[in-house]
């Protein structure tokens, strides 16, 4: 009779579910800060008025709302991975401290 060789898993459930919740959770959170964030990035440059309102109606009327979530897609795709990378290792940071 042959011995069943072991199986090894690179990945677990947890695992998987820690990764989708970094995903999720970043997902959640683009569409909240990403017109914050282009509206600070114009004012910063100072593309647009020094109030940020005057920012958001001039973004508004010559962009439309698309305007605000400019580079949405490039951020998530930035930080998507980055935080289901930083579940990851805090989940196992912690399962290590304390152990």
């Amino acid at each position: 009779r042959i011995a069943a060789t072991p199986r090894y898993e690179f990945t677990s459930r947890r695992t998987d579910s820690e990764l989708l919740a970094g995903l999720g959770a970043e997902a959640a959170a683009n569409p909240v800060y990403i017109p914050y964030d282009v509206v600070k990035q114009r004012l910063m440059v100072g593309a647009e008025d020094n109030s940020v309102g005057g920012a958001v109606r001039g973004m508004l009327k010559r962009d439309g709302l698309r305007g605000m979530y400019r580079g949405t897609l490039l951020t998530f795709a930035t930080y998507g991975p980055f935080s289901a990378l930083y579940f990851w290792f805090y989940a196992k940071f912690t399962d290590v401290a304390g152990s």
